[in-house]
């Protein structure tokens, strides 16, 4: 066979080979052509991040009573005083959560989460260089809030979009992580207060806080998450196919062998190519030339010597819009239309009155302690040993959510006869084990709250408008703290107890519960005007 022969022998080789790999790799681009991202393992990982930051919310959460205590004690703050200090911030985490959110699509949940732990450190850390109430305010109460909103809002929002089938379980575990903060957070709050003061806690307290970074790390946008996931399958369906052209090989090793020899003036590197090659710009025979120029190069190809620890860095989400500004989108996350759907403002009004109880109460805990004559350690003691049956609760009511047992409304309305009812029994303590029952049941409420929200708005108005509902539920909520907290504080010196506090507070969140059994009758009620506007607009 000539030299000729074996070109064209080998070219139309190649080209059924070609035809063959490449319909082949028709078949792989529409196999991992869209990748799921949902419920994989990466979507754990996720959860595990937004984890480590609910041990850091929660472990400060629970033990910040005891700080304030501490500052009522040594400072000789009023209770009016201290009780604008976590007004400020749980305020300040919720109202900062439409900027969050806009923040959040503007840029990314990882952005805005590590920007979120930058502002709680330095908030903490400012707090233990004054002993002035309202520099207090200032660094405690604000700075540490907007870093708080930063932190926490995204890991909600990237736990809720990783997750489809495992949400209401995801939700869950992630709450609970909180309740495991609450197990070392308290003893070890307590006793920094007693090795190190106030200042010396409010500096180790902010040093804790620069772990929010790692977890925010994790928040990986979807888009990257999906394009890793398909270079990765890609990678591992190419080393699958690269043993299968050995004809092709043995017939180019002949063509090789047999070709006329080179010239000795030629380069020694051109003998080990056929004559002519690379002096004709034409491309190969296997291919026209119209398709040669329209050919782009394999990503699989130009992706092959890059690791996959090293894909986040090398694949580039697509551009978003940058048109409108970040007021605009702070105006469109706010979504002021769910205002005019009853059922919306029927569970946000739920919301107002439950948050508007529960948190204050477990920031009064240690402070009602004193006044029944239980000493701050005791009740650090009490609240690490609570924290496992909060983690119980919390896991608990996931595992039923997930199972739709019954409507997510439910859950919310079990939160606030639970909560509601632990608040009032706080009413009639008067020792140790009383206080100890009392808040067990408190802290249970705390867990399925955080839980139920999320879910809820999930099963009203879908995830796509889950960042909507929830910034404007959080908005509410951060109205109830705002009020509420030092409301309760010019209450206690009024009255001289926290007795008369938690009969208030109590009534609140029942209320809420109350309001959550009318939903059907509003659902049904908005529905019928929906369908009468609908046949009017007809006719």
């Amino acid at each position: 066979m000539s030299y000729e022969s074996k070109i064209q022998a080998t070219a139309v080789t190649s080209s059924k080979a070609a035809h063959t790999s490449s319909k082949k790799s028709g078949e792989v681009e529409q196999f991992i052509e869209d990748p799921q991202v949902e419920d994989s393992f990466y979507s754990w990982v996720v959860a595990a991040g937004a984890a480590l930051q609910f041990i850091l919310v929660g472990g400060i959460h629970k033990s910040f009573g005891l700080l304030l205590a501490a500052l009522v004690q040594e400072y000789g703050f009023t209770s009016a005083q201290v009780a604008v200090i976590p007004a400020l911030f749980y305020s300040g985490s919720f109202l900062i959560a439409p900027v969050c959110g806009a923040l959040c699509r503007r840029f990314s949940e990882r952005t805005v989460g590590i920007g979120g732990g930058i502002l709680t450190m330095l908030g903490l850390a400012f707090s233990g260089l004054t002993s002035n109430i309202y520099a207090l305010y200032v660094t405690n109460g604000i700075i540490f809030g907007i870093g708080q909103g930063f932190a926490n809002l995204p890991g909600t929002l990237m736990v809720t979009k990783y997750f489809v089938k495992r949400r209401g379980l995801a939700n869950s575990i992630t709450a609970a992580s909180a309740a495991i903060g609450g197990v070392f957070f308290p003893l070890m709050v307590q006793g920094m207060l007693e090795e190190y003061g106030i200042p010396g806690t409010y500096l180790m307290m902010g040093g804790f806080q620069l772990h929010t970074i790692i977890s925010a790390m994790l928040y990986r946008p979807m888009d990257k998450q999906r394009e890793i996931m398909r270079l990765e399958q890609r990678r591992k369906r190419r080393r699958q196919r690269q043993p299968s052209l050995p004809g092709v090989k043995a017939q180019q090793a002949d063509l090789v062998a047999e070709k006329p020899p080179l010239p000795d003036e030629a380069p020694s590197s051109a003998r080990l190519l056929p004559q002519g090659y690379g002096m004709e710009k034409r491309p190969s025979l296997a291919v026209s030339e119209s398709a040669a120029r329209n050919r782009r190069p394999s990503a699989t190809l130009v992706s092959s010597t890059i690791m996959l620890s090293q894909l986040s860095l090398a694949v580039e989400p697509p551009e978003a819009p940058r048109s409108a500004g970040c007021w605009q989108q702070v105006l469109r996350s706010l979504d002021l239309h769910l205002l005019t759907d009853p059922l919306y403002v029927a569970c946000v009004t739920s919301v107002f009155l439950f948050t508007a109880g529960l948190p204050h109460v477990c920031l009064l805990v240690p402070r009602f302690g004193l006044e029944i004559d239980v000493s701050r350690g005791q009740t650090a003691n009490m609240i690490a040993t609570i924290a496992p049956i909060d983690i119980v609760s919390r896991l608990s009511l996931g595992f039923l959510l997930d199972r739709n047992l019954f409507h997510k409304r439910y859950g919310l309305f079990i939160t606030c006869l639970v909560g509601g009812t632990g608040v009032l029994a706080l009413v009639f303590v008067r020792s140790y084990a009383e206080l100890f029952a009392a808040c067990a049941v408190v802290y249970a409420a705390v867990g399925f709250y955080f839980v139920v929200t999320p879910v809820m708005y999930a099963e009203y108005y879908g995830v796509e408008r889950l960042s909507s509902t929830l910034t404007m539920s959080n908005l509410f909520a951060g109205v109830a703290n705002l009020t509420a907290q030092p409301l309760g504080g010019l209450l206690r010196d009024a009255a001289g107890t926290f007795r008369t506090v938690f009969a208030v507070l109590s009534g609140c969140m029942l209320t809420g519960g109350a309001l959550v059994l009318l939903h059907p009758c509003i659902a049904r009620r908005s529905a019928g005007r929906r369908n009468k506007q609908a046949e009017t607009d007809a006719a």
